[in-house]
């Protein structure tokens, strides 16, 4: 019996380390996404042990805090996400956490504050592309600013609702945290593991 616990100890470190990965590629996972992505690495590796997502987050945050990052949580909207957050905001990791622009985050930064300004409900894609922000000595395109959005909207900073209206998505609620409450919108609950 002592062997089957070895075993499965070493698929269970291998388990969550392929959850890790999956979740970092995903950026973001909702709780039914993250327990059936355990589920089925758990069934492919083999994984004696039956692995619950909460003490799975809570075993990769103990090995996550050497490299500044964690695991976050957050209820929203009646669902519960998790995104990796970088939880020390230095010189390096601001030049490399994004390719965007400068005038895309200044138009993200815009974007935020309308949405924040609704307290939070979904706004509409023409007040959003009606925004000013300039690029150089011009203004941005709607094509332009279209584009960030769907972007911003692809990688679970902004969520999209059925009728193509936006609002903060998990990721700025989660990352951007200080910024959101700066301008003076209610954050969800987010959990630490």
């Amino acid at each position: 019996m002592a062997r089957n616990t070895s075993a499965s100890a070493a698929s269970a470190v291998e388990a969550r380390q392929a959850f890790l990965q999956l979740l970092m590629s995903r950026k973001v996972m909702t709780h039914s996404q993250a327990a059936n992505a355990l589920a089925m690495i758990s069934e492919e590796l083999n994984v004696q042990d039956q692995l619950d997502v909460k003490s799975c987050l809570a075993n990769l945050n103990k090995e996550l805090q050497h490299c500044n990052l964690q695991i976050r949580g957050m209820v929203h909207q009646d669902s519960e996400a998790y995104a990796v957050v970088n939880v020390l905001s230095d010189d390096v990791s601001k030049m490399h956490a994004s390719k965007m622009k400068d005038w895309e985050k200044a138009y993200f930064k815009e974007v935020i504050k309308a949405i924040c300004g609704r307290g939070g409900d979904f706004v509409e894609d023409d007040e959003l592309t009606a925004l000013r922000v300039p690029i150089g000595g011009t203004a941005a395109s709607v094509r332009e600013k279209r584009s960030v959005l769907s972007l911003l909207s692809a990688e679970f900073w902004l969520q999209r609702d059925k009728h193509g209206r936006f609002a903060l998505g998990p990721r700025t609620f989660l990352e951007l945290d200080d910024f959101v409450r700066a301008n003076e919108m209610e954050m969800p609950q987010v959990l630490y593991y």
